[in-house]
């Protein structure tokens, strides 16, 4: 499994807002499979959910905790077993993803879907070898009301 974690600069902002992802292959075939975006809802809740705790390769094993440090076991529900996937940690101010500067505004749906739009526009420069597979979006609870504004301005956009 390979995991890849960074952040990346809102392109056109001078640093000013650093959104966090992590990306993990498809255990399948990362060559072939799509590559779906995940938004967690919330607002605010890290992708760390998700991938710990709902659809990641790995999650937390709970039987038996009687404190301690806890256990990672592979997910028999791994959605990564067939498609490569970004937890984007979304919208500025959740998990990892932050701004240098106290007056970057968390944006409407539109808003935060142009700048996500622009999130994967750099993403796809650096993994240039990921299209052109079909692309997905999804995402869980309140990402329900961002998730189609991204689907729209992608669509709209024409770059994916």
């Amino acid at each position: 499994m390979l995991v890849t974690c960074e952040l990346v600069t809102k392109p056109g902002d001078a640093e000013e807002i650093q959104l966090f992802y992590y990306f993990i292959k498809s255990e399948r075939n990362p060559q072939k499979d799509p590559p779906l975006l995940w938004i967690s809802g919330g607002p605010l809740c890290s992708s760390l959910t998700a991938l710990l705790f709902e659809n990641g390769p790995l999650t937390i094993k709970m039987d038996g905790y009687h404190g301690g440090i806890p256990s990672l076991v592979s997910s028999t529900y791994s959605w990564t077993k067939v498609a490569n996937i970004i937890y984007l940690d979304q919208p500025v101010g959740s998990g990892f993803s932050y701004s240098t500067t106290p007056l970057v505004d968390i944006p409407s749906y539109t808003g935060e879907a142009k700048r996500i739009h622009e999130f994967l526009q750099k993403w796809l420069d650096k993994h240039p070898d990921s299209f052109p597979n079909p692309f997905y979006v999804s995402g869980n609870s309140y990402s329900g009301k961002v998730v189609p504004a991204i689907v729209q301005e992608i669509s709209e956009g024409n770059y994916i």
